[in-house]
């Protein structure tokens, strides 16, 4: 019996997503930056190529697969903060002069970070998938031990996760970003 909540039908879809994700953004972005003039059919002949390429590999298809819920989160995190802004007063005008000004290349940089850290955990969580490196494997695909098994996960999600708060990791994260905040304050110049 169908349902609405079944979606066995638009996973057979799911190709399409990344293909039209790869366009749009190329397209766009070309378009954009003027990279290759007004020749709009060159532009839509290289997207169209970008779109292909990401079809072809399964592994940059998934790696979109993975970033494209959370860059949603990001998003959708982004529009209702901006509606609290707006409805405590705040105009356009004031978002963009914000966004203009120094303290919005604070927000730019978060933002940016924020996407690097979904890029690399997609990227790290569909290699994990496939199981990573081929090291640790012979030729028969057999699991080669290597020593006792540490407190990370072994495969998967788990394994994502268990690294991403691993305290190391979290530890060298926060040094990451006092160094990056340190070096923005200290090449900060006030034109007041």
């Amino acid at each position: 019996m169908a349902t609405p909540l079944d979606v066995g039908l638009v996973k057979q879809f799911s190709i399409i997503l990344p293909f039209l994700l790869t366009f749009v953004i190329v397209y766009g972005s070309l378009l954009y930056t003027k990279s290759f003039g007004e020749n709009k059919s060159l532009i839509g002949a290289i997207a169209v190529i970008a779109g292909f390429v990401v079809i072809i590999s399964p592994t940059i298809r998934e790696m979109i697969d993975t970033m494209v819920p959370w860059f949603l989160f990001v998003f959708i995190f982004i529009f209702f903060s901006l509606m609290v802004f707006k409805v405590f007063g705040a105009t356009d005008s004031d978002v963009m002069s914000l966004l203009h000004a120094r303290e919005g290349r604070t927000i730019v940089t978060w933002f940016i970070t924020i996407s690097v850290i979904i890029g690399i955990g997609s990227l790290s969580y569909v290699l994990g998938q496939k199981g990573g490196t081929p090291f640790g494997y012979d030729e028969d695909e057999n699991v080669i031990e290597t020593g006792d098994p540490g407190d990370i996960g072994t495969k998967g999600k788990g394994a994502f996760f268990s690294t991403l708060f691993h305290p190391k990791v979290l530890g060298i994260v926060v040094i990451f970003l006092i160094a990056m905040f340190t070096i923005m304050r200290l090449t900060y110049s006030y034109q007041g």
